[in-house]
């Protein structure tokens, strides 16, 4: 074989391998844009992957979008020199045949400038080197290419700039820079075009990705807002719960200590914890408004009736007393029936009930009297309180009677019947179970389900915790004064010592000071 057909067969072996690099690097970099979902990262990588491609030492991407006064025009996003530091300024280019950009988006045409006065002839514009003298650096060629989506529509423009002869050179004198540069073979050309019309359609669905998660955010927020019109009771209580709740996860990634020392949530994990936070009480869609809405023992409406039950039994027994003697009970009464309306007055508002004022109430409760007789000629007897309204005034903690309580755990039921009923992308896929179990304790006491430790979620038990650490520190609740932070803190630790919440999370929760979310801020 002569020295011709070695050096042939040398430049075929090398355009071989040339070939089998490049379609390997193309493939490599398929995957990397492929996975990656945020927009800016997306485009610093297409930018650096094509200059290593090329071997070029500057770049930059300008990016489609509407500009203020409705029109479309480019966005400068993001630039990169290898040999020189621009201090970097985004602005905006009119998408027309006055600069190099706006031209490449106006024809959706790629440019490959061998040297910068092509410009004039290919394009019709001179390029401005004014930038280029400040910043003391020189553009020799360019290779300037659209990036179209699937149905063809430039979404940006992709620019190259100096391909170096020795891509490891740093070009420190403009001077020379044309001399150090080649120009971008046509072959490169036609792969970078490749790669932008990839990446277009990656960005696309990127924005498209974006626009799915701001979606859902938004209509998350407005049901949590139309949620607390309904309640206004608890109004703010879900945005709280949610940022105590990721107070806390930050908290058990930072900390080094105890069982959770290796535990570290991902983006995606947050983001499960932002929703479940914000939609745990979804729930009271189900429950009865007026339960949701109780902030006393009984009802306004019951406590007006009472009243006028008890103006109604004193004139009785005062128009009684003109014309006979009143019986001992009767006259106990009429004694007392101011006192005793005060008296459950003050029981109905009541958000704890101590031994001594529940047998005050049940001796109230005893007292009735007769008034005549109904129309069968019965003796018709009046009650000071009924059975409904003793049970309600003897209800020891809170307002609710035990079957309105069963209404209002039923809440959480609901939350998982409603979540579930969602299709949620498999990041997310977890919401319906974390929610619900917000209620749930570690001895298995909890409810819907009674689960117990190893069936809660991790997420569950943290919501757990910011759930009670907000019901006790609630400033807008009515039927209860908020109680001060130290003092929350240590229910908070009796809740864990019963084990009703976690008490490894409990400790970091009050150790690291996770309950501080005006410090923390309320990251999602």
């Amino acid at each position: 074989m002569d020295t011709m057909e070695n050096s042939k067969l040398n430049n075929e072996l090398e355009q071989v391998a040339f070939l089998e690099s490049i379609v390997s690097e193309l493939t490599q970099i398929g995957i990397e844009l492929s996975a990656e979902k945020d927009v800016d990262k997306l485009l610093e990588k297409i930018l650096i992957n094509c200059m290593d491609i090329t071997g070029c030492d500057a770049g930059s991407l300008y990016f489609k979008e509407l500009c203020d006064d409705g029109e479309s025009c480019l966005r400068f996003r993001y630039t990169q020199n290898r040999s020189k530091q621009f201090p970097f300024k985004s602005f905006t280019l009119p998408i027309n045949k006055n600069s190099i950009a706006g031209a490449c988006a106006y024809n959706g045409s790629l440019y490959n400038l061998k040297t910068m006065n092509e410009s004039y002839e290919k394009i019709g514009i001179r390029h401005d080197g004014s930038f280029d003298k400040s910043m003391g650096y020189k553009t020799a060629n360019m290779l300037v290419i659209p990036m179209k989506n699937y149905g063809g529509e430039v979404i940006g423009v992709l620019q190259l700039i100096n391909k170096k002869r020795n891509p490891k050179e740093i070009f420190d004198i403009p001077e020379t820079i044309p001399q150090k540069t080649v120009p971008f073979l046509d072959k490169e050309a036609e792969i970078i075009e490749s790669i932008a019309a990839q990446a277009a359609i990656l960005i696309e669905r990127s924005q498209l990705f974006d626009e799915i998660e701001d979606l859902l955010e938004s209509f998350t927020v407005s049901l949590v807002t139309a949620l607390d019109q309904r309640d206004p009771i608890t109004a703010g209580h879900s945005k709280r719960v949610t940022s105590y709740a990721l107070s806390l996860a930050h908290k058990v990634n930072e900390v080094a200590y105890g069982p959770y020392a290796d535990i570290r949530f991902s983006e995606e994990e947050y983001k499960e914890m932002y929703y479940a936070g914000l939609l745990h009480d979804v729930g009271k869609i189900g429950v009865r408004e007026f339960v949701l809405m109780k902030r006393n023992k009984m009802e306004d409406a019951d406590i007006r009736a009472l009243l006028f039950k008890y103006k109604w039994i004193k004139n009785h027994l005062m128009l009684k007393g003109k014309s006979e003697a009143l019986t001992e009970d009767e006259q106990t009464i009429l004694e007392n029936i101011d006192d005793y309306y005060l008296f459950v007055e003050d029981v109905n508002k009541r958000g704890f009930m101590p031994d001594e004022l529940l047998e005050k109430l049940q001796v109230i409760g005893a007292l009735s009297l007769f008034v005549g007789e109904d129309a069968d000629g019965e003796l018709e007897e009046v009650k000071l309180l009924t059975e409904h309204e003793l049970e309600s005034l003897s209800i020891r903690k809170g307002t609710l009677t035990q079957e309105e309580r069963a209404m209002i755990e039923s809440h959480a039921r609901f939350s998982f019947e409603i979540l579930s009923g969602i299709k949620w992308t498999r990041e997310l896929k977890n919401v319906p179970i974390i929610s619900a179990a917000h209620h749930e304790k570690m001895n298995g006491k909890g409810y819907p389900q009674g689960l117990t430790a190893d069936q809660m979620p991790l997420q569950a038990r943290m919501l757990a915790i910011a759930d009670i650490f907000d019901a006790l520190t609630a400033k807008d609740r009515p039927y209860k004064p908020a109680i001060p932070i130290p003092k929350s803190l240590d229910i908070i630790k009796e809740e864990a010592e019963r084990y009703h919440l976690d008490p490894d999370l409990v400790d970091i929760f009050i150790t690291e000071k996770a309950y501080d979310i005006d410090a923390e801020g309320e990251s999602a």
